[in-house]
């Protein structure tokens, strides 16, 4: 292949159409497809080959899978995979059959286009509310005489020519997004975890070895005007302590006071300082700017910090919860239902956070030794800084 040729291949976009139907338990726990879903596979290919110049013109070709015969073991994460490379899903929901319905839950869940046909009246009252062919016309030949089987043309026809259509679905409507949109736990975690604990638990983190940490340094007074002379001393971080926010998501303002005054009372408190990479460090680590645990000395006093290091905070990134899509809903609720349900909800999604973060924790490579890091409630605080060693 010449070069030009080269580059515009690798330029034209493949748009996977996925052919999901009915499938059956045959002898020794096989899955196979039932030979309407094979038929229909062949249907959409014959659809996708006669829209080739048109989505050529477009720079996409059209590729056409279905699942394949496997055991009970295997169909379901081969059928999981299959829905998770589509960008277009063709279900059939004749008979309202089990398997398929399972399925389209899960694409509407994930958010992935779907085009839904039945040989039906019309597919279950859950999915009355999105487009459908009802009274499809079972073949594996294209009949142009047939309107389902041109309606079913042009639906692929439209999806070719844009790709974000037939995204609608009953539970995209009711949260305004798909479910995977709307969490907001997840993707909170994995950036609390990517930007801030990652750095200390992988393999030659800053638990590792000594650095330097830097802070504001003493609270000087001369002529009434305050400065700070910035400060450095080498550390070594031992651990790093992440407090659940003590209340209401939504009102954090005291949060840090309650924090100060547990740590008070054992004679500590937290100074804001930086802690430096290393020049071998990972090129992704950067400095890291958080509160280290210190002796409650007078802010016009040397800073004493705790020796090995540790790092204690309660994670700010919780606080943008409350601003999830998931949680807007809520709002519509009186406001004393409202309180009830957000009260669970946080409870909730605060406890999915952190079993998204206890999942990356455990599940990356780099990750040899995960003791470190410590999730602990503000009451349970003085017994974890016990069982450490701390003293103030």
């Amino acid at each position: 292949m010449k070069g030009n040729d080269a580059t515009a291949a690798a330029q034209i976009e493949t748009i996977t159409l996925l052919v999901l139907g009915p499938m059956r338990q045959v002898q020794d726990g096989h899955i196979e497809v039932e030979d309407r879903t094979a038929g229909l596979k062949v249907l959409v290919e014959h659809i996708a080959r006669d829209l080739e110049p048109e989505a050529g013109q477009a720079g996409r070709k059209v590729a056409v899978i279905a699942p394949e015969n496997r055991t009970r073991a295997t169909i379901v994460p081969g059928v999981l995979d299959l829905i998770e490379s589509a960008h277009l899903v063709v279900l059939d929901l004749t008979g309202n059959r089990a398997n398929v319905t399972y399925e389209a839950g899960i694409v509407h869940a994930l958010g992935v286009p779907c085009i839904i046909l039945t040989s039906d009246p019309q597919p279950p009252f859950y999915f009355i509310g999105a487009d459908y062919i009802g009274h499809f016309h079972y073949a594996q030949v294209f009949d142009a005489e047939q309107v389902t089987h041109r309606d079913l043309r042009g639906y692929i026809r439209r999806f070719i020519g844009d790709p974000t259509l037939f995204s609608d679905n009953q539970l995209t409507a009711y949260f305004e997004l798909p479910i995977v949109d709307i969490a907001g736990p997840s993707g909170l975690a994995a950036g609390y975890y990517r930007n801030s604990i990652r750095r200390f638990v992988r393999r030659q983190g800053f638990v590792a070895s000594a650095r330097e940490v830097v802070w504001p340094g003493r609270l000087e007074v001369k002529d009434g005007i305050e400065t700070r002379r910035p400060e450095t001393r080498p550390m070594t971080v031992a651990h790093y302590i992440a407090v659940r926010p003590p209340g209401n998501l939504r009102q954090s303002a005291g949060h840090a006071g309650q924090l100060a005054d547990v740590l008070k009372r054992r004679g500590l408190r937290t100074e804001s300082a930086a802690l430096r990479k290393l020049p071998d460090d990972y090129a992704d680590m950067r400095d890291f700017f958080g509160q280290f645990l210190a002796r409650d000395t007078p802010r016009d006093e040397r800073v004493e910090f705790i020796q090995p290091g540790i790092i204690v905070e309660i994670p700010t990134t919780l606080y943008a919860l409350p601003f999830s899509p998931r949680v807007a809903k809520r709002l519509r609720l009186a406001p004393p239902a409202r309180a009830v349900a957000e009260t669970r909800l946080f409870a909730q999604m605060q406890a999915s956070f952190e079993r998204n973060l206890d999942f990356l924790l455990h599940k990356d490579p780099e990750v040899e030794d995960a003791g470190p890091f410590h999730w602990t409630d503000l009451a349970e605080l003085p017994e974890l800084l016990d069982r450490l060693g701390v003293r103030g």
